[in-house]
């Protein structure tokens, strides 16, 4: 028997028959009434169907039905004689869950002069249309970072002043009981704005972090009150709390967020009135639970389950839920609350668990990694008393300036006020006594706060330091923080701020400085 040689025509088809078997593309030929007449194996890893039941098949029968009509259109024209270049489509067959899209190019098959049949070459581009998506995902926080950054620094410095004339202006209202409803509505309104600041920075990640070890039934309870304003009177709120829930690492503050968006995510689905209710318990996921609970790694939880009685989430919104802007409500800036618990939550290195069914009720489930360290117990009410040190002020928003100096100023410290951190410098040649206190926006026009922080402890190396920011992107300043630094999240009330000062003069929270 001849043995073939490299050119011979069966060679070569013995050849070609090989690379198309073993190609990772997909290759099928469709005839002229459509009906699939070859594949190579490659389709099968692709459908999940065997050849012999992809064999002939029409072309319709692989694609999904909404797609149908389209796909037999370009075989039409492919076959009236027209290269057509890569389409996409999802082929049907696939297991739930599994749906693999192609992306295909057709070339008409000539005998002579005669189209006969139409080539067929795909590709699976599944895994690339799913790195694309989480580009673009990523380019869209990005974004929203960037909105975040611009807006926040102004726009909280704004809020500080409005809320500290608010404050200031309050004792007023005693003598004047007719502007109460004006002054408790313009601090609603700036309370509001500050939130939602608060959820762009939360998105963006620019928020300063400040995590501890808390207890989560203590962070639940001490919000109740906040709770049944926010649910109505036509809700019944009730926390379930069981007592022997381990400690968890997180920032309070953020948490008390978390909580306040959910119960505004309740409130909505219950226009009729209803009951929500706030649930925590332990739970160990081991193993075997993780498989069939794919979201929830195996570990130590404690877990915060928000259910409501309300009319449920509708399957094709639940992939969405965590959306940034996405909501079902008319109100888009509520589409911010559910983007911003999922931001929080991974942030504590947890993760979220959401079961709904239409007309069923909601429930939320937060898994927080479980300490085995006791939470330390709530820090007392802030104690805003005054002093006599000298306190050194940069603050480049005039207007909120004004309101801290007169408020330090009314507690009898000596307060030097600069816009910059070179006015602050040439104003400390000035002094006869070192300061014991640097309150510091981390934004400054020039030197940033945190350089001015660390030329000035150089100097002074008995002074602590207190920044003020609206956000900040300064990895350094985050570092320091982290490690213990002092650091007052805009807006803030005054009372607030002059605690925190007093708080720090007196060593309560510790003299490490955050510009070592």
């Amino acid at each position: 028997m001849p043995t073939r040689t490299p050119g011979d025509r069966g060679w070569i088809e013995a050849r070609c028959r090989v690379l198309v078997e073993n190609a990772l593309d997909l290759i099928f030929t469709i005839d002229q009434g459509g009906t699939c007449t070859f594949f190579n194996r490659r389709v099968e890893h692709a459908t999940g169907r065997r050849l012999a039941d992809l064999t002939g098949l029409h072309v319709t029968e692989l694609v999904t039905e909404e797609q149908r009509d389209h796909v037999w259109r370009q075989c039409q024209r492919a076959l009236g004689g027209e290269d057509l270049g890569p389409f996409e489509f999802e082929v049907s067959g696939c297991a739930p869950g599994a749906r693999r899209t192609l992306e295909v190019a057709l070339r008409p098959v000539f005998d002579g002069p005669v189209i006969v049949a139409v080539d067929a070459i795909a590709r699976d581009v599944t895994s690339r249309n799913a790195l694309e998506a989480a580009m673009r995902h990523e380019q869209k926080m990005n974004a929203v970072s960037r909105l975040a950054a611009g807006v926040a620094h102004d726009f909280n410095n704004l809020l500080g002043v409005i809320l500290g004339h608010v404050e200031a202006t309050a004792p007023m209202t005693e003598h004047q009981p007719a502007l109460q409803p004006a002054v408790d509505s313009i601090r609603a309104a700036a309370e509001r704005a500050a939130s939602l600041t608060g959820h762009l920075l939360v998105l963006s990640q620019r928020q300063v972090v400040q995590p501890r070890v808390i207890d989560l039934n203590q962070v639940v309870a001490s919000g109740r009150p906040l709770l049944e304003r926010l649910v109505g009177d036509r809700i019944t709120l009730a926390l379930q709390l069981a007592a022997d829930v381990g400690p968890v690492r997180a920032d309070a503050a953020q948490l008390r967020q978390v909580v306040a968006n959910l119960a505004i995510n309740a409130q909505a689905a219950m226009p009729g009135g209803g009951r929500v209710t706030f649930a925590t318990n332990n739970v160990d996921i081991d193993e075997a639970t993780a498989l069939a609970r794919p979201t929830v790694p195996p570990g130590r939880y404690v877990v915060l389950t928000v259910s409501d009685t309300g009319v449920g989430i509708d399957p094709a919104a639940l992939e969405w839920i965590f959306e940034p802007f996405f909501s079902t409500k008319a109100s888009r800036a509520a589409g911010l609350g559910l983007s911003t618990v999922y931001t929080i939550v991974h942030q504590c290195g947890g993760t979220i668990d959401v079961e709904s069914r239409r007309g069923n009720g909601t429930a939320f489930r937060l898994y927080f990694p479980r300490l085995a360290a006791p939470a330390p117990p709530p820090d007392p009410e802030p104690v805003a008393s005054g002093g006599s040190e000298t306190v050194l002020l940069v603050e480049d928003e005039r207007d909120l300036r004004e309101i801290l100096t007169q408020l330090l100023a009314s507690r009898g410290y000596a307060v030097v006020a600069a816009a910059t951190a070179a006015e602050c410098l040439e104003a400390c040649r000035r002094l006869a006594a070192p300061p014991r206190l640097l309150v510091s926006d981390v934004v400054l026009p020039g030197m940033g706060g945190r350089e001015l922080a660390t030329d000035l402890v150089a100097r002074y190396p008995s002074m602590h330091v207190l920044f003020i920011s609206g956000y900040t992107d300064d990895a350094a300043l985050l570092e320091s923080v982290q490690r213990g630094a002092q650091f007052l999240q805009k807006p803030f009330g005054l009372q607030d701020f002059a605690a925190r000062v007093r708080d720090i003069l007196d060593d309560i929270q510790g003299n490490s400085s955050p510009a070592d």
